[in-house]
């Protein structure tokens, strides 16, 4: 009788950490996006298309819905406070990779990697609390639909020079609307007519900013490419054995 209720209990504590953690089970989405063209600008500052381009971004993110508001939102503090655009910091982003593939600048392919459970160069947390985190923002409705199809969903990082920068949506999108940047060139809805990617290098200048766009830099107008994957979570057996393990451990203790 005693063994019974044991194992009722182990069960039953099983269950409740199971269910105590179901809201805030991690995603993971893996994305691509192509078809951007390169552009200039003329010596009027009018806009020139150049070519299609076999340049391609590749990557993928992790985050967890903390408030339930069907929502992985993240920014990070440097941009939450960045003028003339400052917006709610946001801390749902756990680990994000974005691989620039054929852009051809100056600093060649490269890789950008987000993890918050690192430690940044002043020995703090490695996520958007950090100066030096490498995302400005993400934004992500969790309704099955592409990223940066409705006004309040996008991408964008980052804020350093030199660096080679990304855009997608309209939710970042106004922070390189600035004569320093790209002025009106910026990204807005995902909708296969308006500029929906955005991929620019920018450099250190004398500016108030400390940096400016060079070109060329590439605009696509195709979708941001997505497909949820799966992200390995604890299962009820795996909790209840791993409290099974312990409580019986601890009776064996007990005795001992």
């Amino acid at each position: 009788m005693k063994y019974s209720k044991f194992l009722l209990t182990v069960a039953l504590t099983s269950a409740y950490i199971a269910s105590s953690h179901a809201d805030v089970v991690p995603v993971k989405f893996e994305f691509t996006q192509s078809g951007f063209y390169s552009y200039e600008f003329d010596q009027d500052n009018n806009l020139l298309q150049g070519a299609l381009t076999n340049a391609s971004i590749t990557g993928s993110f992790v985050g967890k819905d903390m408030d339930g508001d069907g929502q992985i939102y993240a920014r990070s503090l440097l941009a939450s406070q960045r003028d003339p655009f400052p917006g709610p910091f946001g801390n749902e982003l756990i680990y994000a990779e974005v691989t620039f593939n054929g852009f051809g600048t100056t600093r060649g392919p490269q890789t950008v990697v987000y993890d918050s459970r690192g430690i940044d160069d002043f020995g703090g947390p490695s996520d958007m609390t950090s100066l030096f985190s490498a995302f400005m923002g993400i934004a992500y409705n969790l309704d099955g639909g592409m990223l940066g199809d409705t006004a309040d969903e996008g991408l964008s990082l980052s804020l350093f020079a030199p660096s080679t920068n990304y855009s997608v949506g309209s939710a970042f999108a106004d922070y390189w609307a600035n004569d320093d940047f790209l002025n009106s060139e910026v990204t807005s809805t995902c909708d296969t007519v308006n500029a929906c990617g955005l991929v620019f290098e920018a450099v250190r200048a004398d500016t108030i900013s400390r940096a400016a766009a060079i070109t060329p830099f590439f605009l696509s107008t195709e979708t941001f490419q997505m497909r949820q994957v799966a992200v390995p979570t604890p299962t009820i057996f795996g909790l209840f054995s791993g409290v099974l393990g312990g409580l019986f451990m601890l009776r064996k203790l007990r005795k001992g």
